[in-house]
């Protein structure tokens, strides 16, 4: 499953049975599934999500921390302080219930050494995560050394990526996925990131003009934007744009 079908339910209520719009959404439907279909064979495992530090960056990743605990995958959710509250969750998707949140393990990590120490034992882990979350990645690649930020970035990248590849070797574990987020300026770093197999899903948060948020992901020639806001006590999908080459198709809420 892509990651962004973790984040939002992309396609619930895009196909209405109205007499003028039903071909034309069933076509669109198609299209996204194609676009993710084929992101999904480009191996887009290592993900991150670059942005503004907002409350909806840790919103979309908890929300696929839950997703994928919702099918019985062990989840691991990796931040430098407690939560104070759960995010806010995603209209459409699982929620975040008892029985599905004994897959999820949170660890609040302060130190950049307790992270790659983490990393470093996963062989001696009785539950193997198909999912792990690192909330604000050049926090921690900052304390390695702040005026060498790619190298302290490769070496937890290298780390993550030696970690994962372990864990997918293992029988039994299908994949491992990862899911980071980090502050904008960490687009400048994407060519770092892409050294691991990183891929870079840029978010874009409200401002004093809109109050919709995106979450654009490009790959190949692939490029799917999701367009949300917040509605009452959710965050509500409102569009996807998936295109391929400079053919645009719009699906609509």
């Amino acid at each position: 499953m892509s990651f962004l079908q973790q984040i939002f339910p992309l396609f619930s209520n895009f196909l209405r049975e109205d007499d003028q719009g039903l071909s034309r959404k069933t076509e669109q439907k198609w299209d996204l599934v194609t676009a993710l279909k084929d992101v999904e064979n480009r191996d887009c495992k290592r993900i991150v999500i670059v942005g503004p530090d907002t409350i909806d960056k840790t919103s979309l990743v908890f929300q696929a921390a839950v997703s994928a605990a919702s099918v019985g995958q062990n989840v691991t959710h990796i931040c430098t302080h407690p939560l104070k509250r759960l995010p806010t969750p995603v209209h459409g998707m699982p929620t975040p219930e008892p029985n599905i949140m004994k897959n999820v393990d949170f660890l609040y990590l302060e130190e950049s050494s307790e992270l790659i120490s983490w990393f470093a034992n996963v062989h001696t882990m009785s539950r193997l995560p198909g999912l792990i979350v690192v909330e604000d990645v050049l926090t921690y690649a900052s304390q390695l050394n702040d005026n060498l930020l790619e190298r302290s970035l490769a070496r937890l990248c290298a780390t993550i990526a030696d970690s994962t590849r372990w864990i997918e070797s293992q029988s039994g574990v299908e994949s491992c996925c990862v899911i980071l987020t980090a502050p904008a300026r960490a687009i400048a770093l994407s060519h770092v990131l892409s050294q691991f197999s990183f891929k870079v899903a840029e978010y874009l948060g409200p401002n004093k003009n809109s109050s919709v948020s995106e979450l654009c992901f490009k790959e190949g020639s692939n490029t799917i934007i999701a367009k949300f806001k917040r509605h009452k006590d959710s965050l509500m999908l409102t569009e996807v744009n998936a295109s391929k080459a400079d053919n645009l198709n719009l699906l609509q809420s």
